[in-house]
């Protein structure tokens, strides 16, 4: 079919009816040049999407553009109608080319509703509301949302919004589901970008958009083939889910000050990278921080007020905790986990495990290092909590505070230095014959 609209249009050609081949190849014999140049325009401008609708340009919705790219004879539903851009009214005519802010209000004038999103006389998004229909969703690589502007997308159809590009979110975008078989919401992008004074949530006000029956606990899972940076509000309704590639950076921009940094979810935060930086706050309310990474850089807070923060690498036996100036609390538990030594067959040594916590500050009924046969190294503000160390040789060093020393199993030399304080222990200690210094 062709994309209807009035006269003049290029319209897109997104199916086939062999009528329409005979009539293409008889004008092709006729004027094949100018034929030929009509057809790579219109392929161009508009690429067949499944569903029989034109896909947007490249694959990019950037509301924030004012680059006119979009043939508006696109939509499988057009015909002429008027959108409002600033303070004007526009007769989108088929033969138009659209922004991909004007090319979304006018898929909403086309769906029988209002334009919810607000345009500037250049035709980018400034203020609004509009939803990621399917038609929309599956033909996007890349998407950017604004300042001001709200995205809503209901992952009740299918539970994973899929971007071969970026996702990057400068106003608001709330995940929901209307459906009470979904309970997670995945996005996955190559990079997502969550800017300052940004907001990315599944923990979506009610009515938004005239929505109703959506569910109340839905959890938000960010998957990144390279990058998750946020310098914004990262919220879940239930479970908070991060994994990248590359990094997970949760900090505002180098030399910006504002409002710091938050990822935030009622239940279980889990984040998985090769290196996490924190400069804000990653806080569960009612579970627990689960980290999987080999280096975690921590100049904010990390806390569980209800539940256990676990620092581990099991993929690897090292790991490193840069927490100068930052706070690692729990109510329960911190853990910091490596896997052990590596042997050959004669018991050489292959690999040497290693962890190291650097600096700050940490809190919890019960502080634990796990690294067998490896080299544990600490050298921290404070350690508020019973504490138990199993591993290679120890070194503990403490500026301030009382050292509670629960459970201490180690096999090579034992060295703890208190800056001030008390030193003691209610449990077994197990130095395999080391003096313990």
């Amino acid at each position: 079919m062709v994309g209807k609209g009035g006269s003049g249009g290029p319209g897109c050609v997104v199916g086939k009816t062999s009528r329409l081949v005979v009539l293409l190849i008889s004008i092709q014999l006729l004027f094949p040049q100018q034929l030929l140049a009509q057809e790579v325009s219109d392929v161009d401008h508009c690429l067949a999407a499944q569903d029989g609708t034109c896909a947007l340009n490249e694959g990019n919705l950037d509301l924030s553009s004012t680059e006119r790219t979009i043939p508006a004879s696109c939509s499988s539903t057009f015909q002429t109608a008027n959108i409002q851009v600033g303070s004007s009214t526009r007769a989108v005519l088929a033969s138009d080319l659209l922004t991909p802010a004007e090319y979304v209000a006018l898929q909403q004038v086309l769906s029988g509703g209002q334009q919810a999103l607000q345009l500037n006389t250049l035709g980018s998004a400034i203020g609004g509301t509009f939803s990621l229909t399917p038609s929309i969703s599956q033909t996007i690589h890349n998407l950017v949302v604004p300042t001001g502007v709200t995205a809503v997308h209901d992952f009740a159809q299918s539970a994973t919004l899929s971007l071969a590009g970026n996702l990057t979110n400068a106003g608001s975008f709330y995940a929901i589901s209307t459906n009470a078989e979904v309970t997670n919401a995945i996005i996955s992008a190559s990079n997502i970008f969550n800017q300052q004074g940004a907001l990315l949530s599944s923990v979506a006000p009610s009515g938004l958009l005239g929505i109703s029956g959506a569910i109340s606990n839905l959890s938000l899972t960010l998957n990144a083939i390279n990058n998750i940076v946020n310098a914004g509000i990262m919220t879940s309704a239930g479970n908070l889910t991060a994994a990248a590639g590359g990094s997970i950076i949760n900090a505002a921009p180098s030399g910006v000050v504002g409002v710091s940094p938050v990822m935030q979810a009622l239940n279980n935060i889990n984040l998985q990278a090769s290196s996490i930086m924190n400069q804000g706050q990653i806080a569960s309310q009612l579970a627990n921080i689960n980290a999987a990474t080999a280096a975690l850089n921590n100049a904010g807070i990390l806390q569980a007020a209800a539940g256990s923060v676990q620092i581990q690498n099991l993929l690897g036996n090292t790991l490193s905790v840069d927490n100068a100036l930052g706070l690692i609390s729990a109510q329960d538990r911190v853990l910091f986990e490596t896997l052990g030594t590596s042997f050959d067959a004669q018991h050489n040594v292959v690999s040497k495990a290693n962890l190291s916590l650097i600096g700050g500050d940490i809190l919890a009924r019960s502080i634990d290092f796990f690294s067998p046969e490896g080299k544990i190294d600490i050298d921290v503000h404070s350690l508020n909590g019973g504490i138990n160390i199993s591993g290679g040789a120890a070194n503990l060093s403490t500026q301030v505070g009382n050292f509670n020393l629960q459970k201490f199993d180690i096999t090579g030399d034992p060295v703890i230095y208190l800056g001030s304080g008390d030193f003691s222990y209610t449990g077994d200690i197990n130095t395999q014959g080391n003096i313990l210094s």
